[in-house]
């Protein structure tokens, strides 16, 4: 409160000491305007100095105010001018991330093209080593099957096993079928080429099937002899159709 009222204080005295100094020039403008006033005297120098020395502090006053009103110009610009270059800074990095993204981006592609391209490349090597595999296979099968060459295709020659660290199928390996069929316990060999032909499910009869699911009474009126005779009609009904193509060594059914 006593630094307002000081405040206060020193601004009316102030107020003061200016009104009674335009004052003071009034009344010695006036005095010397008619001519009152001795410019030699002791008082009039007194006052000329007075106006002199007035006249260097507000000078003084007004350098020291255009003094702070520079330095906070150019304070107030050198933090306008950081915060620019601040700003400059963050958007060059910004620009610098967003070119180093573009540029990781791109070859990213480039190099998912570039697997693309090698990758079709390779299926186009394999399609045609197939192709030309394929093509040498059907020649000299062709040789093979019109007798003009003994040894056999050698894709021919592979034999393909369904377990081959489990013991052969006896009963595969017998009549070269399973009533398992793959999901056997045992390996089922199977050659590439054979004289063996099987048809699954060629013949088929009432008797043969599973007892259980009919009725006794209807199986009563079946007798094995009718399936002997049934089966009889039909191998001698397919056995010439089968000796047209060569030899059959052995026709079973199981």
């Amino acid at each position: 409160m006593q630094i307002g009222c000081f405040s206060n204080r020193h601004k009316e005295w102030r107020k003061i000491a200016k009104r009674e100094r335009r004052r003071k020039i009034r009344t010695q403008k006036a005095k010397i305007r008619d001519g009152t006033v001795d410019c030699n005297s002791s008082e009039y120098q007194e006052w000329v100095k007075e106006q002199e020395i007035l006249e260097i502090l507000a000078l003084e006053q007004i350098n020291k105010k255009n003094m702070e009103e520079n330095e906070k110009w150019v304070n107030a610009e050198t933090i306008a001018m950081q915060r620019w270059l601040r700003w400059q800074q963050k958007k060059e990095r910004r620009r610098l991330q967003r070119l180093e993204e573009e540029a990781k981006l791109q070859l990213e592609r480039e190099l998912e093209e570039e697997r693309k391209r090698k990758e079709r490349e390779r299926l186009k090597e394999i399609e045609e080593e197939n192709k030309k595999k394929q093509e040498n296979f059907m020649k000299h099968l062709e040789q093979f099957l019109s007798g003009d060459s003994e040894d056999a295709p050698v894709e021919l020659t592979v034999i393909r096993e369904t377990r081959p660290d489990c013991a052969v199928c006896p009963f595969f390996a017998k009549t070269s079928c399973c009533r398992f069929g793959d999901q056997c316990s045992r390996n089922h060999r199977y050659p590439g080429i054979s004289t063996i032909l099987l048809a699954a499910n060629f013949f088929t009869h009432f008797g043969l099937e599973n007892m259980h699911e009919y009725d006794t009474d209807i199986m009563l009126e079946y007798e094995d002899s009718d399936t002997y005779k049934q089966f009889k009609e039909f191998f001698y009904d397919v056995l010439p159709e089968f000796e047209k193509f060569g030899k059959i060594i052995q026709f079973k059914v199981s």
